[in-house]
């Protein structure tokens, strides 16, 4: 599923997800992309591995798709998101949070 797919099932309009994030450029936080795979000590060569191995049942992910968002390259799709959520053990949501750095801190 696409980003606008998603937003126009959610009757989202772009300008809205912008507020979330306090940047309409993204549809994910690309730094909770990364806090979250640093939480449970991964490289992203390792969560390519792991989301291989969840094949058939998850979309893959690669290391320089997983990179190039992080680096606020471009965003995943929602179906990425779910192999991701997976194997960082955490909810989809997490990745859209604005301030992800403060719960990591206060925990």
């Amino acid at each position: 599923m696409t980003q606008a797919a998603v937003l126009a099932k959610l009757e989202v309009t772009p300008p809205c997800y912008g507020k979330i994030m306090d940047t309409p450029r993204h549809w994910v936080n690309p730094k909770a992309l990364r806090l979250l795979r640093e939480r449970i000590g991964m490289s992203p060569g390792q969560v390519a591995e792991a989301s291989q191995k969840l094949s058939p049942h998850y979309v893959s992910v690669s290391e320089q798709a997983l990179v190039a968002w992080e680096q606020g390259k471009g965003d995943p799709e929602l179906e990425q998101l779910e192999t991701l959520a997976e194997i960082y053990r955490c909810a989809v949501g997490q990745f859209f949070l604005a301030a992800l750095e403060r719960v990591f801190r206060e925990a």
